[in-house]
């Protein structure tokens, strides 16, 4: 009998590059030296991929990183926000 293992309920990250080239792709479209950047993409993360954008970030050097999901929010299904400051 095969009983489900820890392996198998592992977080799904296989969205975690597309996720990076989308948000980078919304940067493109914003203006520099800004302290503040709200970016938006189509789809909701889920939340092991949006710990992992946040972390990546955090690595490259922003100051305040939040990923979120519209449902997150309270908002309609299908958009995830990160939000990004070079200061707190």
């Amino acid at each position: 009998m095969k009983v489900t293992t820890p392996e198998d309920m592992k977080a799904d990250l296989s969205m975690l590059e597309i996720a990076v080239k989308l948000f980078e792709i919304q940067f493109k479209q914003e203006d520099k030296g800004n302290t503040y950047y709200h970016l938006v993409i189509e789809g909701e993360l889920n939340r092991a991929v949006c710990k992992e954008v946040r972390r990546l970030y955090l690595e490259a050097g922003w100051k305040g990183v939040e990923c979120k999901t519209s449902s997150d929010n309270d908002e309609r299904f299908g958009l995830t926000g990160l939000i990004l400051k070079t200061d707190i």
